[in-house]
């Protein structure tokens, strides 16, 4: 059967030949090929569909069509379309930058631009385990709480609804924006604070500060980390606790731990309400396992009517810490009564690997 291609960059064109760069649909691969012969009334454009027999040389195509309707194709064919690949292959091909550099100042992702926009959308805000867990931990506490990397106000907005006394910390002015926006929606006072947990000097202090969604995993640099715990336990009242949690598996998790191959993955795909359709991919750059660290970009592209209108491109680099590691830690910055649990269980159990979650728990004397 015919492979369908699409065309994405011209690189030569003659009387007589066209070399040209297409992408395999079905498998995502990018080839050089070349079409010769009579071609002044066939020269394709980017984003063009065309085929190649499969029986012969994937270099070379027999069959150039001026256009192709990809309603036209094979049922399978058009999901494969409709729903993996049909946004790329309309947009020119760029080849990957470089990979960044770790010590850069970008290296810390923050979601913002699109990739803030499509946090709510993507199911960034539903409840999640660790609601009911926490929410336990800040009643029992008996006082103000501190929600560090907010984002667009998952567990903040829901805690200030239910009575309870939370600000939001996030480096992201543009997710500060939106859980702004819901909180005003909903009646809802909350004080919200753009800084960076490794930065942070707030105004008040607390008695429970917690980290959701292995946010401190973020903090790639093990200096910045442990400033990070510095801050939090100055910013704690005497006998205030921290919690938060960690993920903690090389090796495991699919895309998320996997060699680099110079390739974007596919994450995610979500439409949004006006219609538009939103594409996450992930580019790994560098695993490091000796040093606990992974490299690596989230392409975020937005897509109209079959057309990439906006594409952003965050650094998503991360780090693990091991259950005596980060143990070792807390106590050095002065937590006492350090506990690691197995997940998010309403009966915690010490951590035996039996979850991919480190739930941590540190309290100040």
């Amino acid at each position: 059967m015919p492979l369908h291609l699409a065309l994405l960059q011209t690189v030569t064109e003659h009387p007589h030949t066209i070399d040209y760069t297409v992408q395999l649909l079905n498998t995502g691969e990018t080839r050089e090929a070349k079409r010769s012969g009579p071609v002044t009334n066939l020269l394709p454009q980017p984003g063009q569909l065309v085929a190649v027999d499969d029986t012969i040389s994937p270099l070379e195509i027999v069959h150039l069509y001026e256009s192709v309707d990809p309603a036209s194709l094979t049922p399978a064919d058009r999901v494969h379309l409709e729903r993996t690949t049909f946004p790329e292959i309309l947009a020119r091909h760029t080849p990957p930058e470089q990979a960044t550099d770790p010590d850069a100042a970008s290296r810390y992702m923050s979601w913002t631009g699109i990739a803030a926009q499509i946090w709510d959308p993507s199911g960034g805000d539903h409840p999640q385990a660790d609601h009911d867990y926490l929410k336990r931990i800040i009643e029992q506490n008996n006082g103000p709480a501190l929600d560090i990397g907010c984002g667009t106000g998952r567990l903040t907005l829901r805690y200030l609804a239910a009575g309870l006394d939370v600000d939001g910390l996030d480096p992201s002015a543009d997710m500060l924006a939106i859980c702004q926006q819901k909180a005003d929606a909903q009646g809802l006072k909350v004080n919200l604070y753009q800084q960076s947990m490794h930065e942070m000097a707030l105004p008040h202090k607390y008695k429970t500060i917690f980290i959701p969604c292995g946010t401190f995993c973020l903090l790639i640099n093990r200096d910045d980390a442990l400033q990070a715990l510095r801050c939090m336990y100055d910013a704690l009242e005497p006998g205030g606790e921290l919690v938060f949690n960690l993920f903690w598996e090389i090796g495991k998790g699919g895309w998320f731990w996997e060699e680099p191959d110079g390739k974007w993955h596919r994450m995610f795909y979500n439409d949004l309400p006006n219609g538009d359709q939103v594409f996450q991919y992930m580019l790994t750059d560098k695993v490091d396992h000796a040093e606990q660290q992974f490299f690596a970009r989230r392409r975020y592209r937005l897509v109209r009517n079959g057309q990439v209108i906006h594409e952003e491109i965050f650094p998503s680099n991360e780090r693990v810490y091991g259950k005596y590691e980060i143990q070792m830690m807390l106590e050095l910055t002065g937590f006492r009564d350090v506990k690691v649990y197995d997940g998010w269980q309403d009966k915690p159990e010490p951590f035996a690997g039996k979850s991919d979650v480190m739930v941590i728990h540190g309290r100040k004397p």
